[in-house]
């Protein structure tokens, strides 16, 4: 299945304020590749997954590789179309490519009418609501990006899809996430730094369905049912009060897309 109006990435971008602030950013590929072959992908920005809509700069870009059989393969970056920006990959092996993005820093201003359908989507109104109400000034917050699509390439075994690819915020499956379908769960830990975080808030998005959210535990992990086969993107954003600036935000944005089967 084909899925290049769909994978890869989840972020933050404005539209209007009445509609999405937090936008997903996702890397879209095919769910599977031939050895051999040319893997290519599409990183862009939207409301509504899994439809296209606003594509990243290359400049923005601060790494990006695809894990296989345990070993980095470069990806190549460019050109930039109207909706997304392409990326390509060269699957010389087989296994389960493991895919990422990491994005540099930005800074966000909100209008302090929008901070709460902000936190409300992110599923943080429980956590940093009551903080933010303190003091409902000015919202300032400077927000990075990290992504994850995971591709299966021909049919040798490889657990490559376990293994952390040191993204600052990861979403890393603890079961085969290419064998998947309709009606399975997805177990997966999430890991800041390279260690479980805990109460971290995780939507799953698919077309037709209301995000779902489920919260890790103390391990870091969550399980998340997928009743419905097609693309989906989990998404999880990490929000704190600046060390370094009183009054403002920082936010680590992650996402992991895949393809569940019908």
């Amino acid at each position: 299945m084909t899925l290049s109006r769909a994978l890869l990435v989840g972020i933050l971008g404005i539209a209007t304020p009445a509609l999405a602030l937090a936008h997903d950013t996702w890397l879209a590929a095919t769910a599977r590749v031939e050895p051999r072959a040319l893997l290519r992908m599409e990183l862009s920005s939207g409301g509504a997954f899994p439809d296209l809509e606003h594509p990243i700069e290359p400049d923005r870009l601060v790494a990006s590789a695809c894990r296989i059989g345990g070993k980095d393969v470069a990806m190549g970056v460019g050109p930039r179309w109207q909706y997304a920006l392409r990326l390509r990959a060269w699957m010389a092996e087989p296994g389960i490519a493991v895919c990422r993005v990491a994005l540099g820093p930005r800074t966000l201003d909100l209008a302090p009418d929008e901070v709460a359908h902000y936190l409300d989507e992110i599923g943080a109104t429980a956590t940093v609501g009551p903080l933010w109400k303190k003091s409902p000034g000015r919202w300032r917050e400077t927000y990075t990006k990290h992504a994850k699509a995971i591709v299966r390439v021909g049919d040798t075994p490889d657990e490559s899809w376990r293994e952390p690819v040191g993204l600052g915020l990861e979403l890393v499956p603890l079961g085969d996430p290419t064998r998947l379908r309709a009606g399975d769960a997805l177990a997966l830990r999430v890991l800041k730094d390279g260690r479980p975080l805990a109460g971290l808030p995780l939507r799953a998005v698919t077309r037709g369905r209301a995000p779902a959210f489920v919260t890790t535990d103390a391990n870091g992990e969550a399980s998340i049912p997928l009743p419905a086969g097609g693309p989906w993107l989990i998404a999880g954003t990490e929000l704190r009060a600046s060390p370094a600036r009183p009054g403002e935000w920082e936010s680590d944005f992650t996402t992991l897309t895949l393809d569940v089967a019908r």
